[in-house]
């Protein structure tokens, strides 16, 4: 199927992602149980100390937006070794592993952050984002709507439903929608002029 994804934005974690996952949404996790017995890609502390995560997890990032994906990887990891249920970091650690291309690790830690912050959208996005990436579109568009579900208000994740909606063969009222919500309401550009070429009315 031909790929018709904008070159300048194919399968990125927008960096929402990372800024969701700082915030007040990520205060569940301190309350949820750990979703997996047998964790390991890291060797968590028996005592949790949830400042030293969160602070790692500040350092992490530091990195990642400068593109020092090592360091930043070790200080997520770093946080969680603190504190294993605070989910941002586990969301953090996926987009490293993403864009090192080890999806299966990534889909790990996304999942991990699903279940311990529930009501943020962004571990739905990197989840579907994977599932693209590996050509699972229908567990993609699933995670994408999901996602949507709990930010509707998301131009990035709408975009990315809609992406998948087309590789996957769709000409739906759905991705109609979804088109004519990108052209009125992004900002990028190329996303414009993506959705300006589709041809996808009967």
């Amino acid at each position: 199927m031909k790929d018709d994804r904008p070159v300048s934005t194919r399968l990125t974690i927008p960096a929402i992602a990372i800024l969701l996952a700082l915030g007040p949404g990520c205060v569940t996790n301190q309350q949820a149980e750990t979703p997996h017995a047998n964790y390991s890609t890291v060797q968590a502390s028996v005592d949790r100390d949830t400042d030293k995560a969160r602070q790692r997890n500040a350092k992490g990032l530091e990195h990642l937006l400068v593109g020092d994906l090592d360091d930043a990887e070790q200080q997520f990891r770093s946080a969680l070794q603190a504190d294993v249920q605070y989910g941002p970091a586990h969301n953090n650690l996926g987009k490293i592993l993403y864009l090192k291309q080890d999806y299966y690790q990534a889909a790990w830690e996304f999942e991990y952050a699903r279940e311990l912050m529930p009501a943020n959208a962004a571990p739905h996005n990197n989840l579907g984002l994977v599932h693209e990436q590996t050509g699972e579109l229908d567990r993609a568009v699933e995670h994408f709507r999901q996602a949507i579900s709990l930010d509707a208000d998301n131009i990035e994740y709408r975009a990315n439903l809609a992406r998948t909606l087309v590789r996957r063969g769709d000409r739906t009222d759905e991705l109609r929608t979804l088109r004519d919500q990108i052209i009125a309401e992004d900002t990028r550009n190329e996303w414009i002029t993506w959705a300006k070429s589709l041809n996808i009315d009967d």
